[in-house]
């Protein structure tokens, strides 16, 4: 009886067919939105009191999301993260202090200003399952800004109708 033969390994060390690595000092992003695919430039409040807990791993959480959108184009790369502190103004404490931590999306578009408050996201809920919803809820708020301002520009457009 004959052994059989194995066949040998591909070479170059088992690393299927493919297109070519990139040259040395190119690169390409992968999953890049394209025009028009995410929100313009916009701010996320993050209102919080001093002593709160829940607060500050809100807070670690979204600096760590916002962090990673800069190498991870999506909904995220364009935000811009703005800790406040309740006791650093009045009319925060009256308005928020109760309901903190809480997340604003705030438009940075001068011709069209828009500011939504996000759903709140449990706090045993990981980094990355928070960034998911954040994103929508981000998406979310950019395309009601948007719907707003075009029924502004269209309001103000349209003449009597006759």
């Amino acid at each position: 009886m004959r052994a059989r033969a194995r066949a040998a390994p591909p070479r170059g060390g088992g690393r299927r067919a493919g297109p070519p690595p990139p040259a040395a000092g190119a690169f390409r992003v992968v999953g890049a939105p394209g025009p028009g695919a995410g929100p313009g430039p916009y701010r996320l409040a993050v209102y919080t009191k001093p002593g709160c807990p829940l607060c500050e791993g809100l807070r670690e959480k979204l600096e760590a999301l916002v962090a990673r959108a800069r190498f991870l184009p999506g909904p995220l790369s364009a935000a811009e993260l703005e800790v406040r502190d309740c006791a650093d103004d009045a009319e925060w404490t009256r308005r928020y202090a109760a309901e903190v931590p809480l997340v604003a999306y705030e438009s940075l578009d001068p011709a069209a200003p828009f500011v939504a408050f996000l759903p709140r996201v449990p706090p045993r809920v990981s980094t990355d399952e928070t960034g998911r919803r954040l994103e929508a809820a981000v998406l979310a708020a950019a395309a009601e800004a948007e719907a707003e301002a075009e029924a502004e520009a269209g309001g103000g457009e349209a003449g009597a109708p006759g």
